[in-house]
């Protein structure tokens, strides 16, 4: 099934770049939205280059230039599965900046489909093409603010992809800010302090004695879409529970006493280096690429960046509400047993490196993925400046 094949390669991607980095490095993006924009970019290869990308993805992407009148909605329920999800509850867009010309058949698929943008940059000058794309970023993600940044442009320029998407919903019942409290979180470098929010509820929760990790779901607002809490156990690597396992299925409805970090985290994550990792070489090759499909003039991909924010709080993420229109929930929960006895409450304090995704129920996605190792991080670049 795609979603099986979309949840492996976001995994991938993370085990990849958990392997390459600091220990204290965060992470955050979306590996569906790579996966969705690769599928696009698939269609318009050609050869080898195809080939390549066509094995990664486990699946050959295409279309035809004289479709029937049901092949358009076929063929976006393919391309953008779990995008409309993902857009509910984030902020998305996604552009391709070329020197070349675009085929028109081609352009005509990516808007209607995927939505993707086409802008021109043929100038020879590069801080015209840096400038342009500044531009862009600070108009489409205007949370990055005066943080400054600089992504490598070559001299040949002929392609580049970008991806922008933080994460902007609200939870289904938000924490209480009074609540909140400063408390130690222990990372790989030390000792913490971080600000605990805290509430006790009835949530979805399971314990993987096999993987040696407990989980919570936290609802988002009016979505059958879960904020997902990973913790593994003190003696588990992060990497040990990136595993693919239907989480969401065993768990049930427990009384919990949640303790979890408010947390910010902004990646610029150069998705090229995994690419080629996975053996994606020929399409980042002037001599080798063949976009034949995609381009009218020869062209190959200088790079591709995915811009991606999550920033945790009581109420969700990049959300704010005013004090005067909090009302705290102080409905009882109640949990029938034959015994008679309240049910024991389950105490989840997360106080150590963790796994934070958000699970698309409908689809079974992973929509977005965040580990969380030094919880009042900002903004990272996840490249190699060489």
């Amino acid at each position: 099934m795609l979603e099986d094949i979309i949840n492996d390669a976001t995994l991938q991607l993370a085990k990849y770049f958990l392997g390459v980095g600091e220990a204290s490095q965060n992470l955050a993006f979306s590996g569906l939205l790579s996966y969705l924009t690769l599928a696009v970019v698939n269609v318009g290869l050609g050869g080898q280059t195809k080939y390549q990308l066509s094995e990664y993805l486990h699946y050959n992407f295409t279309f035809t230039r004289k479709r029937k009148r049901n092949d358009f909605h076929t063929e976006k329920k393919v391309y953008l599965l779990g995008m409309d999800q993902l857009q509910n509850i984030s902020v998305v867009h996604s552009s391709i900046f070329h020197s070349g010309r675009i085929q028109t058949s081609f352009m005509k698929m990516a808007t209607e489909i995927f939505d993707l943008d086409f802008i021109l940059t043929n100038s020879s000058d590069i801080t015209q093409r840096m400038q342009i794309i500044q531009e862009w970023l600070h108009e489409r993600m205007p949370i990055i603010n005066a943080h400054s940044y600089a992504i490598p442009i070559e001299n040949q320029f002929s392609t580049i992809i970008l991806n922008t998407c933080y994460i902007q919903h609200e939870w289904e019942q938000i924490f209480n800010k009074e609540r909140t409290t400063a408390q130690i979180f222990i990372g790989p470098e030390g000792n913490t302090w971080v600000q605990m929010m805290n509430n006790t509820d009835g949530f979805r929760y399971y314990e993987d004695h096999r993987n040696g990790a407990k989980l919570v779901y936290l609802p988002f607002k009016d979505q059958d879409i879960y904020g997902a809490i990973v913790l593994p156990n003190p003696a588990i690597r992060i990497e040990s529970v990136l595993v693919k396992v239907n989480w969401f299925r065993y768990s049930t409805i427990k009384e919990v006493n949640l303790m979890m970090p408010k947390f910010k985290i902004g990646n610029i994550i150069d998705m090229k280096r995994p690419l080629n990792n996975f053996n994606i070489t020929r399409l980042f090759s002037r001599e080798d690429a063949n976009m034949s499909i995609m381009m009218t003039d020869s062209g190959y991909l200088n790079d591709y960046f995915q811009f991606s924010s999550i920033d945790i709080n009581e109420f969700g993420s990049y959300v704010k509400v005013e004090p005067e229109k909090y009302v705290e929930d102080e409905s009882e929960v109640y949990f029938s047993n034959s015994t008679g006895f309240s049910p024991k409450i389950i105490n989840f304090h997360v106080n150590r490196p963790f796994i934070f995704f958000i699970y698309d129920r409908t689809n079974r996605l992973i929509l977005f993925i965040a580990v969380v190792k030094n919880p009042i991080s900002d903004w990272r670049y996840l490249y190699d400046p060489k």
